[in-house]
């Protein structure tokens, strides 16, 4: 056999790694399946009686034009559906949320997770009470949760390459931010300017910042100016003052809210502030710091958020952004064995506590802060 024969024969005989890995399909469906039974099951033993009774504040009441629009097309794409509104949004719901997760178990593993260590962390999110909570009542949630999640990604690419291919890349995913809620909207050009900001042409060239600024930005502005465009230029100002102006007006704090949204935040932040802390503080020519600390400044802005501008949302919303974020960063950080499987611990334990009466208790009610200034 010649040389080149033997070659052809080994690579033929050498195992692809893409074959190992299953398409995300064949584990989204058992998922976004046991979600749904696991829902009902809890459901029907009352587990959740709570949260579906009518308790006043409980759920967040949002008008029919709220800057929700990926939430609002859902439930418009919904409607043609003949059954109940809840059981179809709660099915909806299950399967994009088991579409993650098998999404999320496909990028750890070819981050180098092993699979089994992989397999553990999707199911053991897939078990919180936060992502449960999602799926049943707290919907419009899961695009603000996705929106995040897609951010952490971006930051690390602008990170490791910082060219203006990754700029762009990084423009495209600011759009999710706008379209989930008007809460997330600010978020975007503060993140336009960091990505400008990375560039090191940009921070020594005024004109280079400029450039870099406007190709973060222009997806959203597109967006934002086809979707004005629609419904004409005193309704577009309207709309602008009501839905994104409103949600910026500075309120006073509340005594009574600051220590269910602290406590609901702090059981999920903690435990991965000292993951994050970890990476952050161990030299490794590889360690991507900034999309490291966007999984704590995510739900951060959130939290201040709700204490300045008396955002409209559950005590568990910067939790599941924390949630989202963390699982999002897992995906892309290079970690070693240790901090893996100690980041699993870390997540079966904030699993655990989200199951607690005293987080079940704070969790489910709306924030509240008294009245604006």
């Amino acid at each position: 056999m010649t040389g080149a024969a033997r070659l052809l024969a080994n690579e033929a005989a050498r195992p692809s790694p893409a074959r190992g890995l299953p398409p995300a399909m064949w584990i989204a469906a058992p998922l976004a399946a046991a979600l749904v039974v696991a829902i009902w099951t809890l459901m029907a033993q009352g587990v959740f009686a709570m949260l579906l009774a009518p308790v006043p504040g409980s759920r967040v009441a949002l008008p029919t034009v709220d800057g929700a629009w990926l939430s609002n097309l859902v439930v418009q794409a919904a409607g043609a559906l003949p059954w109940p509104l809840d059981a179809k949004l709660t099915l909806i719901s299950a399967l994009v949320i088991g579409f993650l997760l098998a999404w999320l178990h496909v990028r750890l593993v070819r981050n180098g997770w092993p699979v089994v260590e992989a397999l553990c962390l999707v199911l053991i999110l897939a078990g919180h009470a936060v992502v449960i909570g999602a799926v049943i009542a707290d919907h419009r949630v899961i695009p603000v949760m996705l929106a995040c999640a897609a951010v952490v990604p971006a930051i690390r690419r602008l990170e490791s390459v910082g060219d203006v291919q990754a700029e762009m890349s990084f423009g495209l995913v600011l759009p999710l931010l706008f379209l989930a809620g008007p809460t997330m909207t600010l978020l975007v050009p503060m993140l336009a300017i960091f990505g400008a900001v990375s560039d090191r042409e940009a921070r020594s060239d005024l004109r280079a910042f400029v450039a870099m600024f406007l190709v973060a930005i222009l997806p959203t502005l597109l967006i934002v100016t086809g979707m004005f465009g629609m419904v004409g230029g005193a309704e577009a100002v309207r709309l602008f003052h009501d839905v994104y102006l409103a949600r910026f007006r500075a309120y006073q704090f509340a005594p009574d809210a600051v220590a269910p949204l602290l406590m609901t935040t702090a059981a999920t932040i903690l435990p991965f502030g000292l993951v994050i802390a970890a990476y952050c503080l161990q030299p490794d020519r590889r360690r991507q710091v900034w999309s490291a600390i966007a999984v704590i400044a995510l739900p951060g802005y959130l939290i201040a958020g709700a204490f300045v501008f008396h955002w409209p949302m559950l005590v568990s919303t910067p939790a599941a952004v924390c949630l989202a974020a963390f699982a999002s960063w897992l995906s892309v950080a290079r970690l070693s064995p240790v901090v893996r499987r100690a980041s699993i611990l870390l997540v079966l334990l904030v699993a655990a506590v989200s199951w607690t009466t005293a987080f079940q208790t704070v969790s489910l009610r709306t924030i509240d802060v008294a009245t604006p200034r």
